[in-house]
């Protein structure tokens, strides 16, 4: 019985492996690509509202560079558990690339999300400096693809204006 329940327990880890980023324990790309499929599955048959919030951590590679990849590797891990601290149990929270979070927040419009947004970003500020993007559905587009174009788009925007550049400018 032990040995059927340790089996059981090793298939339903490595289940979970390929879809979660083994240093955050979050969702990676392919697992919020899942997630994201779900919801907007919702909004096509329902037209529950999605909104889609993107984080890039600023200056990343520098911060590497001057404290090492260890404490790199701590501020990616406290990133991911400020992120999850400030969402809702029926959010997903992904690491989709270096430095790049998101945050797909099903059954949440623009204005419900504003002040969420808010808080991550607060959350965040404490520790790092970042940007963040976010879009929703319908507004926005209604697709996955199109929401992450519109808050990418945001991010950058935002990116740019703090640094004292235009987007066509730094292109």
């Amino acid at each position: 019985a032990r040995q059927a329940e340790f089996h059981h327990e090793w298939r339903r880890r490595l289940a979970y492996h390929p879809l979660t980023d083994p240093l955050t324990g979050l969702l990676n790309r392919r697992g919020f690509a899942g997630a994201s499929a779900g919801a907007f599955d919702g909004f096509r048959r329902q037209r529950v509202r999605v909104t889609l919030v993107v984080i890039d951590l600023d200056l990343f590679k520098d911060y590497n560079d001057v404290y090492g990849h260890l404490a790199g590797d701590d501020l990616l891990q406290w990133v991911g558990e400020e992120l999850v601290a400030s969402v809702r149990s029926t959010d997903s929270v992904a690491r989709i690339g270096g430095d790049e979070f998101a945050v797909l927040l099903p059954d949440t419009d623009a204005e419900v999300a504003a002040p969420l947004a808010a808080q991550i970003g607060a959350r965040l500020a404490q520790r790092v400096p970042h940007c963040l993007g976010t879009a929703s559905a319908p507004g926005d587009g209604s697709s996955f693809q199109e929401l992450y174009e519109v808050a990418d788009a945001a991010l950058y925007a935002r990116k740019f204006a703090r640094a004292g550049r235009s987007g066509a400018a730094a292109a």
